[in-house]
């Protein structure tokens, strides 16, 4: 009998509010930032923080340890290597996967990377998130991966990134090999402002450049370069939106076997490190599309 008074007295809706009617529950909603009481297992709440499904909220259930999603339609996707097309690694930034220093590649697990002095903590855009604080000059990822062939194939590089602050130079994602004179490219967080600076080499060591529109602290963004090896054209995407393209390259792409830095490049200074998170790192073997694009920033959460 008690069981079916709580039921009825929360069906009700004598006060005029209710928290259902014919058409459904009425779930409190939230989101990531959610400080209320501490969830318990098997709570649910709709979260609108995120789009899901061409909707601006998501039902979630809270599993014990996180909020996860309840997908209908649309499957999650943060665990599929090959989302939208065809990847070369994926980078999910949950853990070292068990051993220490390691940063699992869910692609084949064939280009993990390496890490110093990276951990993995909660607050990520999708669960957990790697965490670099710059403590000391070699800080960083490196890739087993090294896009060697820029000259003869295309490339998309998408990172989720959040900034602890906007005013220090950081780098983002580099093959700048400083030491041999073989520039490569980079990705720069502009001191002060927060602009993002892209610049791929020829083999003079003239560029092609883009200066993004500026970015704030604290806040995750979907950051996407691409690179045509047929055009030499970059283009530069916020959020699945485009913001910058350059002109074309003149000349040669500067390549070498550089494994791909994340928070770090060849012989920067310890300040000049990034500070920060950054989550689901992707790389595919082509220049993707504004629609897969649009995809990357708005995928859904396992």
């Amino acid at each position: 009998m008690a069981t079916t008074k709580v039921i009825k007295d929360l069906l009700a809706s004598d006060s005029g509010w209710s928290t259902s009617s014919e058409s459904g529950l009425k779930m409190p909603s939230s989101n990531a930032a959610y400080s209320g009481p501490t969830a318990e297992e098997g709570m649910m709440r709709n979260e609108v923080g995120q789009v899901s499904n061409l909707s601006a909220s998501c039902m979630q259930h809270f599993n014990g340890t996180d909020w996860k999603n309840f997908v209908n339609t649309v499957q999650c996707t943060t665990t599929t290597c090959n989302y939208p097309t065809t990847a070369t690694l994926l980078y999910q930034m949950e853990s070292d996967g068990g051993s220490a220093n390691n940063v699992p590649d869910t692609c084949s697990g064939g280009l993990d990377g390496t890490s110093t002095n990276i951990t993995y903590a909660a607050g990520g855009k999708y669960g957990n998130a790697a965490v670099f604080t710059a403590s000391s000059v070699s800080d960083g990822i490196v890739s087993g991966f090294a896009p060697s062939n820029m000259n003869t194939t295309s490339y998309t590089f998408s990172q989720w990134v959040n900034f602890d602050n906007i005013n220090d130079e950081q780098y983002l994602l580099s093959n700048f090999l400083n030491s041999s004179g073989s520039y490569g490219f980079y990705m720069i967080k502009t001191a002060n402002v927060g602009n993002i600076i892209v610049d791929i080499f020829n083999t003079s060591n003239a560029q092609t450049r883009i200066t993004s529109t500026a970015l704030s602290a604290g806040q995750w963004y979907n950051l996407v370069l691409t690179w045509n090896h047929s055009t030499k054209i970059v283009e530069f995407y916020i959020d699945g939106s485009l913001d910058k393209t350059s002109s074309a390259l003149s000349g040669t792409v500067s390549t070498n076997s550089n494994g791909l830095r994340y928070g770090r490049a060849d012989g920067a200074a310890q300040n000049d490190l990034f500070v920060g998170k950054l989550d689901q790192v992707r790389v595919f073997p082509s220049a993707l599309n504004p629609t897969q694009i649009t995809q990357l920033a708005n995928e859904v959460g396992c």
